[in-house]
């Protein structure tokens, strides 16, 4: 694509943008995941976090963060305007893939901190990156502005990762 087509398309779909939608879906995702990231606020930081991540603030306010980016990927998701039958499936399979991984983001969260599974958390991690990187490519087609929050996303689970295996590997 040209960049005068991405531009045309992303103002296409910002006209269809809803802000009441978007800040309830991200509200939404953001009141949910502090109801199982406060679990984390109570924890000593240097027991929590190993030495080369973030402060336990920096990290509860980020993973709120991207709960909220995820919500915004599905209001846009939810928003986007289509035409063929065969985007209204994908869009359904896309909406469907997202609010699974919101559900996966929150396991991980009791996973980690309470049970103390590291193996596990490591492997869910996985499996939401692999589920991110699906979404990217049906929500690619359906709206941009939800592929590339997604891709913010997709970086915030990578040092997800970096720090569920850091104890898997050092603790």
């Amino acid at each position: 694509m040209k960049i005068r087509e991405i531009k045309s398309r992303i103002r296409k779909e910002c006209a269809f943008l809803n802000p009441v939608l978007l800040g309830i879906c991200a509200g939404f995702a953001v009141l949910l995941g502090a109801l199982f990231t406060t679990s984390l606020a109570g924890r000593v930081p240097g027991f929590f976090l190993p030495r080369t991540a973030l402060p336990s603030f920096l990290h509860i306010l980020f993973q709120l963060i991207s709960y909220a980016i995820l919500g915004v990927v599905f209001a846009a998701l939810l928003k986007a305007p289509l035409c063929k039958r065969t985007l209204r499936l994908q869009k359904k399979s896309a909406l469907l893939l997202c609010a699974c991984l919101l559900i996966l983001c929150y396991v991980w969260i009791p996973l980690v901190c309470k049970a103390n599974s590291y193996f596990l958390g490591a492997l869910l991690c996985g499996v939401i990156l692999t589920a991110v990187a699906v979404l990217f490519f049906l929500s690619y087609r359906i709206s941009m502005i939800s592929a590339g929050f997604l891709v913010l996303f997709a970086l915030w689970m990578l040092y997800i990762l970096y720090i569920t295996l850091s104890f898997l590997l050092f603790c």
